[in-house]
């Protein structure tokens, strides 16, 4: 990389299109732009977006823009990372301002892929085999994708009747059922980043992570002034800008909610017996667990003392006549995993990158708080291994384009 050429949090906008149903179609310049932002969520199915315009060429009559638009965005890093292609729908034209200086109108568009208006159908399947092939026979064929899917394999064969549900509602059904075959106690997550459509277990996503860090380069470290001096504007490219711990769990909630112990009740209408299917995270820990080298901000020891009793408990019907539900005997554990998961939550600023998305590993190396005299060393219970959960790129065009970017991550440890 020249770094002469390119600064920390520069941005390429390689092509910005717009067409109208009508099939009319404008290449937008740049000046037009006030702000881009993306989102992506691991709760979330699909990729959301703002633009903000400020309109001098009067676009919004002469194409017109009506919010039914579809939108192609092609952005890089300079330098960094390959061209990324964003397609959105726009959904929503915002309301729309005069400029004081009487010379152009303020708007702003809101957009969402281009799958998420399939959405609006009502489906209704019987259904066989391994859920993740029936989540990806409902992405392709309902939602009409032609984009990559990455999904984690399911255990057990199933044999459903999907309700009269639209296309997402049906795959959020299926997901909360899946159980994988190598983390049977961690929920499924089904997200859209900018690589494609994902549907895998957590701890698989996380784990997967960590094993990219060092080959590509997702170490971020925090650091004053990380432009001192041109030798450091290529590692400012890695460098923590900001954080915050947004949530830290309570060891309280965490019992009170059945993190630690519960017990999940079935009842069997062919036999119309009861069964209690007990859960303590002693004894699932290591299993659960993605990032072996991270420990729990509570001890074992800790838990042992005071959280003797369940907390919490489910009931779940079965037939012992059909197959095995593979998910109640891991509702108590996913139910656990999740807490877990959320028990604390870091917001990081980081310069743009276009190759970061939701459902990377990052590393973070966070200092400890301390005095500006001596040299800071890392804060062993911050600084660790992260999985981002949602994530957002925020681009503005004032006198040059930039990019930074904003997520929310977690730690999964031990």
């Amino acid at each position: 990389m020249n770094v002469k050429k390119y600064e920390i949090n520069d941005i390429n906008i390689k092509n910005f299109f717009i067409e109208t149903d009508a099939g009319k179609g404008a290449v937008i310049s740049l000046d037009q732009i006030v702000t881009i932002d993306i989102f992506e969520d691991m709760s979330k199915p699909t990729i959301f977006a703002t633009i903000s315009f400020i309109d001098t060429l009067d676009l919004i009559t002469k194409l017109p823009i009506i919010g039914e638009e579809k939108i192609e965005i092609v952005i890089e890093t300079p330098g960094m990372s390959e061209p990324t292609n964003f397609k959105f729908r726009c959904f929503e034209l915002g309301e729309i301002t005069p400029l004081t200086n009487g010379r152009g109108i303020k708007y702003t568009l809101q957009c969402v892929s281009e799958e998420h208006l399939y959405n609006s159908s009502i489906i209704r399947y019987s259904m066989d085999g391994l859920i993740s092939d029936m989540v990806e026979r409902i992405i392709i064929t309902n939602l009409k994708t032609k984009k990559t899917i990455f999904q984690e394999k399911t255990a057990g064969l199933e044999n459903l009747n999907i309700p009269k549900l639209k296309p997402l509602a049906a795959i959020d059904f299926l997901r909360k059922r899946a159980v994988g075959l190598n983390h049977k106690m961690s929920p499924y997550v089904f997200f859209e980043n900018q690589y494609g459509f994902n549907f895998g277990s957590i701890q698989g996503i996380f784990e997967k992570g960590i094993r990219e860090i060092s080959s590509l380069g997702r170490e971020f470290t925090y650091k004053l002034n990380p432009m001192l001096s041109p030798q450091t504007q290529l590692q400012s490219y890695r460098s923590i800008l900001d954080f915050q711990i947004i949530y830290s769990g309570e060891s309280y909630a965490k019992l009170s909610q059945g993190a630690m112990r519960m017990f999940t009740q079935t009842f069997d209408l062919a036999t119309k017996k009861f069964e209690k299917i007990d859960f303590n995270i002693e004894d699932k820990l290591q299993e659960m667990m993605a990032d072996k080298k991270k420990v729990m901000s509570n001890s074992l020891t800790w838990f042992n003392e005071f959280a003797q009793n369940p907390a919490q408990a489910f009931f779940s019907v079965k037939d012992s006549t059909r197959p095995t539900l593979f998910n109640i005997e891991n509702i108590a554990g996913k139910n656990a995993f999740a807490i877990l998961l959320n028990e604390d939550v870091t917001r990081v600023m980081v310069p743009g990158d276009t190759g970061l998305a939701a459902g990377h590993v990052v590393r973070l190396n966070i200092p400890e708080i301390d005095g500006l005299t001596k040299r800071k060393k890392l804060d062993t219970t911050r600084t660790g291994n992260y999985l981002i959960v949602r994530l957002r790129h925020m681009i503005t065009f004032t006198q040059k384009s930039k990019h930074s970017i904003v997520f929310d991550c977690v730690q999964l440890g031990q």
